[in-house]
């Protein structure tokens, strides 16, 4: 249904849907004008739903400074077990909203089924330090079960591309890595390049539209000759 002008009414209405529809696998809401009580409705029902496995809110028309889907959103993820893919590109998610996702994620444990996490084109940063530490002690706990983590076009820069490395190095789960245009230098793109030598699953790393000069070419041209086979980098 994505594209679709459902609106708010609309909205409501397939989230009263999946309170009792028991066949629906996918389900794709991106660009339909939602808005905030839409999505936290949709939030809701998915408590209690475990049939659906792949949700796309991706762009809707909530605007919040408190990250409100968010907070709704993580606080489903805790307790639905079947959903192992969620986009939440283009909400205007801040750190504060990752924290929430990361910190319930940690909670659930090995009974969350989440295994990929879209947040394109919003508003991380990675500078807030109780963010930071959610998303550390999700991705380097070993009942992780994320294995694809999509950050591109968000706001980590230099600075939030370090910390995310330290995160990554330590993870075993991952497979596929975007950090798409988030205005990384050299810096970053090397201590990521480092940091995917350590992590022996990781199949795809998507790093272009960044800065790249000769340091960055280097650090990470060893690593694509070893992995050639089962590791792919989109430059």
């Amino acid at each position: 249904l994505s594209g679709n002008k459902l609106g708010p009414h609309g909205g409501m209405e397939i989230a009263e849907m999946l309170q009792t529809n028991t066949s629906l696998k996918r389900l794709e809401l991106a660009n339909c004008e939602l808005d905030t009580q839409c999505l936290v409705a949709l939030a809701t029902v998915l408590r209690e739903n475990d049939t659906l496995t792949a949700l796309d809110v991706s762009r809707p028309l909530a605007k919040t400074i408190m990250d409100e889907p968010g907070a709704h959103f993580a606080r489903m993820l805790r307790f639905n077990s079947s959903l192992n893919q969620l986009d939440l590109s283009k909400s205007g998610l801040r750190d504060f909203g990752l924290r929430l996702l990361a910190e319930e994620l940690y909670r659930a444990g090995p009974a969350s089924g989440l295994q990929v996490l879209c947040m394109r084109c919003n508003k991380l940063q990675l500078v807030d330090d109780n963010c930071v530490g959610a998303l550390a002690m999700l991705l380097q706990a070993d009942t992780c079960r994320l294995q694809e983590l999509a950050l591109g076009s968000n706001e980590l820069r230099d600075d939030g591309a370090l910390k995310l490395a330290e995160m990554v190095g330590g993870n075993r789960s991952l497979k596929v890595l975007d950090v798409t245009s988030n205005s990384l230098m050299s810096r970053g793109l090397c201590a990521l390049a480092r940091a995917a030598k350590e992590q022996p699953l990781l199949e795809s790393v998507s790093i272009w539209g960044n800065n790249f000069d000769s340091a960055t070419c280097l650090a990470w041209s060893p690593l694509i000759d070893r992995l050639a086979l089962d590791f792919s980098i989109q430059l």
